[in-house]
C-alpha cells in the first residue's frame, strides 16, 4: 500500500466513524427532561424534530429538519465523494470542500442550541435535564465532519508528478506557449508538476492556455528522460 492509498484508507475510516456517530447522534437519546421530579421525557434529535411537527410548529420543524437531518446527510455524501474522487484536486473539488466546511458551521448550531437548552433547564427550579450519549455522539460527528475537509485538502496537496500523453492533452501554440486540457491546467494550478511525454522545448518559460485559449499559467520547463517537465511559477488564480 503506497502512502497515498494509506492516507485515503485513513480518511475513509474517519468518514465511517463520523457517519456512525452521526447516526447514533440522530437516533439515540440526547436528553431526558424531568418535570417536578416525577415525569420524565426522553428525546432523540429525530424524535424532537418530528415532535415539533406533531405540535404544529412547522417553521421550527422545517428549519431543524433541513439543518439537522438533510444537511448532515448531504455533507457526508459530499465528503465520501471527495475522499475517493482521485488524486487530482481540481478547482471544482476545492470549491466543494470549501462549501462543505461552511456547511459544518451551520451544523454546529444544533450543538449550541441543545447545550443552551440543557443549561437553561438545569437552572430552572421546576425541571432538570440529563444528558445522554446521543448528544456526545452528535457533537463528535459534527466536529469530525468539520475537520475532514481540511484533512482531504492536506492529503491532495502533495502529489507525484503527473505524466500526460501530449497527443491528447497538448496543442503547441508557439515555441513558448501551449494549450492544455483541463487535467493539465488543474494540476498546474495546485502546484503539481506535469511531465509532457515525448516533447522537447528550448524555452525555459512557457505560457499555458486552457481549452478556451485563455491564459492560465506561466510554467518553467525542464527536460527530463521521459519528456518535458512543467513546473508552475505563476497563475491567474493566485
Amino acid at each position: 500500500m503506497n502512502q497515498f492509498n494509506a492516507k485515503q484508507w485513513v480518511l475513509n475510516a474517519l468518514w465511517l466513524v463520523t457517519a456512525i456517530l452521526l447516526i447514533i447522534g440522530l437516533t439515540q437519546p440526547m436528553f431526558t427532561f424531568t418535570h417536578f421530579y416525577f415525569f420524565d421525557d426522553t428525546f432523540s434529535l429525530v424524535d424532537a424534530i418530528f415532535h415539533l411537527a406533531a405540535q404544529g410548529e412547522y417553521i421550527l420543524f422545517g428549519l431543524l429538519f433541513l439543518f439537522s437531518l438533510v444537511m448532515p446527510v448531504v455533507k457526508m455524501l459530499m465528503l465520501l465523494y471527495s475522499v475517493n474522487a482521485g488524486q487530482l484536486l481540481t478547482n471544482t473539488q476545492r470549491m466543494r470542500l470549501d462549501k462543505i466546511a461552511k456547511l459544518g458551521k451551520w451544523s454546529m448550531l444544533d450543538v449550541y442550541v441543545i447545550a443552551i437548552l440543557a443549561v437553561t433547564i438545569k437552572l430552572s427550579l421546576i425541571a432538570s435535564v440529563t444528558i445522554h450519549y446521543g448528544l456526545v455522539a452528535f457533537a463528535l460527528s459534527v466536529t469530525l465532519s468539520m475537520a475532514l475537509p481540511w484533512m482531504i485538502a492536506a492529503l491532495y496537496h502533495v502529489k507525484a508528478t503527473l505524466v500526460i500523453d501530449d497527443s491528447k492533452a497538448i496543442i503547441w501554440k508557439s515555441e513558448c506557449a501551449l494549450q492544455a486540457n483541463s487535467d493539465v491546467v488543474n494540476a498546474l494550478q495546485i502546484g503539481q508538476s506535469v511531465v509532457i511525454s515525448h516533447q522537447h522545448n528550448n524555452n525555459p518559460l512557457i505560457d499555458v492556455y486552457d481549452e478556451h485559449s485563455l491564459w492560465q499559467i506561466k510554467a518553467q520547463t525542464t527536460q527530463v528522460n521521459n519528456g518535458l517537465q512543467l513546473h508552475p511559477i505563476a497563475s491567474r488564480h493566485h
